[in-house]
């Protein structure tokens, strides 16, 4: 990490790496500095006293509640002042948004708590020598590699600036920033997987060059800083599971609304994008402005920029394509969200491991809206929720590759849900039949048994059917030959003809209107489709 040099009073912390450019935006926003000559030394001097010291108030969760088993606990933050006796005591835990090591002491913890007191807090006190360079420590700078944090040999820690040191452990404390506990693949030979607080930093200007007074970085933490303040509620409490384990608050799963930790996965970059689109539809103004205008401008900004993903464990950038922005600011991003988490995968393929790869995959389809990333998330066989139907049109009107026009889409639609229709009617048949064949034993059990019983039955039924016609639909050669096999099929299973709302796509296919590849992806993605809508709720 480097960054911008000082000469005399004056300096350009727009220079900074991102992650120290951060915590200048995090100290204007906190202070209300808008207006204030951020060139001026004396001036960042200022804000950085002020922000590192708001940074460690929120350093430490504490609970004083007692563990019993199945009672609700609550969380409050330590004062900075009573950090270093919290160290001793049980029942306390370092926040989620403060991005070091979970290890307690040494470089973790303790050691990020007292680089920062010792070190930087006395240097801004001191008025050092202007010219002197500090050296970063991943206890407070977690993009310094770990060979560095081991301290190997020959390796050296970076060196920046002093104002660039306190900037950048200011980002990693404030809680100003989108943040998750998350597990990710360990580095470590002797784990697989590791939890870490992980936070969200985009590389955005504090102003722009060419219009100074566009400022980018600062509005992404202003709108930010909106977003967190509105998402209260119970994200302090957690429910006691063991009787000698404290567990972790909520608000370990995200500090803004819907936050998405998938292992292995985008750790999240697309409800973050929900996030601000859901903020900007129901606050309707924002400092005078319309949210909707102000969540595209920071949305532009930070679609066209790298966003990181930053953690002691390791680091790595993540982008989103313009789609995206479009979709939360017209539809609910974050209910299509919620709704890959309810998608069934076929023959009972739901263990965590699968699941977690397809929730990948989704996720990747949701920020790329390539034909090769919908292609991968259509090789996982489901089921979806309907309130998915909403992000395949989309797809399918807007994207360069389609376009396709949404009297055709809609058309499309209703011949998928035909064929997830013939499927369940032909599996519920097939139940009927199978329970007057069933024994005594099986036609006896309790109403709850016997329900759970005729839900597995039907959808094991249901799954068979779907698969077939899958591989129908992949196997057919032609236009003709695709939809003359899929009719013959569904008019076997349930004796009906396909409903005329589907004339229309069936046309555009049949005359080359479509291309029959895009066909088939509408067919297969439309028939996955539960006719069965179910209203969803934050954190559902």
């Amino acid at each position: 990490m480097g960054g911008g040099n000082l000469t005399m009073d004056r300096l350009n912390p727009n220079l900074w790496h991102p992650y120290a450019r951060y915590g200048v935006a995090v100290a204007v926003v906190e202070q209300s500095a808008f207006n204030d000559d951020l060139s001026d030394l004396s001036i960042l001097e200022k804000l950085a006293k002020y922000a590192i010291r708001a940074g460690l108030d929120g350093y430490l969760l504490q609970t004083f509640d007692n563990l019993i088993p199945q009672s609700e606990i609550k969380y409050s933050y330590v004062s900075q002042e009573d950090v270093p006796e919290a160290f001793k005591k049980d029942g306390v835990m370092l926040s989620p948004h403060v991005l070091t090591s979970s290890d307690k002491y040494g470089g973790g913890w303790k050691g990020c708590f007292n680089k920062v007191q010792k070190d930087l807090i006395k240097s801004l006190e001191k008025s050092p020598e202007k010219e002197k360079p500090q050296e970063l420590f991943q206890s407070f700078a977690p993009l310094v590699t770990k060979i560095n944090k081991e301290g190997n040999e020959g390796s050296s820690n970076p060196k920046v600036t002093y104002l660039e040191a306190v900037f950048t452990a200011i980002t990693t404390l404030t809680k100003l920033k989108p943040c998750l506990n998350a597990r990710i693949p360990s580095k470590s030979t002797d784990q697989k997987q590791v939890w870490a607080n992980h936070g969200i930093i985009p590389d955005l200007p504090l102003w722009e060059e060419l219009n100074t007074s566009s400022t980018p970085l600062i509005d992404f933490v202003l709108v930010f800083k909106n977003i967190s303040e509105t998402y209260q509620g119970d994200i302090l409490k957690a429910k006691v599971k063991a009787p000698k384990k404290y567990p972790q608050p909520l608000i370990f799963r995200g500090n803004f609304p819907n936050a998405n930790r998938l292992s292995n996965g985008s750790l999240g970059v697309v409800s973050l994008v929900a996030a601000i689109g859901r903020w900007a539809r129901e606050i309707q103004y924002f400092r005078g402005i319309s949210s909707v205008n102000w969540a595209d401008r920071v949305l532009h900004f930070i679609q066209k920029n790298p966003l990181y993903i930053v953690s002691n464990e390791g680091s790595f950038q993540e982008s989103f394509n313009h789609h995206l922005i479009d979709l939360t600011l017209k539809e609910d991003l974050t209910v299509i969200g919620l709704s890959f988490y309810r998608v069934r995968l076929l023959f009972g393929n739901d263990d965590e491991k699968k699941k977690q790869a397809f929730l990948m995959m989704a996720e990747r389809f949701l920020r790329l809206y390539t034909p090769e990333s919908f292609k991968m998330f259509l090789s996982f066989r489901a089921e979806y929720p309907a309130e998915l139907s909403k992000l395949l049109n989309h797809y399918f009107m807007t994207t360069k590759q389609n376009r396709i026009d949404l009297e055709i889409v809609k058309s499309a639609r209703a011949y998928g849900e035909a064929l997830n229709l013939a499927a369940y009617i032909a599996a519920n048949e097939d139940f009927k039949t199978k329970l007057k064949d069933a024994s005594s034993e099986i036609k006896t059990l309790p109403e709850d048994e016997l329900r759970k019983y005729k839900s597995k039955s039907i959808s094991e039924s249901k799954d068979r059917v779907l698969t077939q016609l899958e591989s129908t639909i992949g196997s057919s050669k032609s236009s003709t030959a695709l939809f003359y096999q899929l009719g013959s099929i569904t008019g076997r299973l349930v004796k009906k003809d396909i409903p005329s709302i589907s004339g229309r796509f069936m046309e555009a296919v049949l005359t080359g209107e479509i291309d029959v590849e895009d066909a088939k992806n509408m067919i297969m993605a439309f028939m996955r489709l539960s006719t069965y809508t179910e209203q969803l709720t934050d954190n559902n």
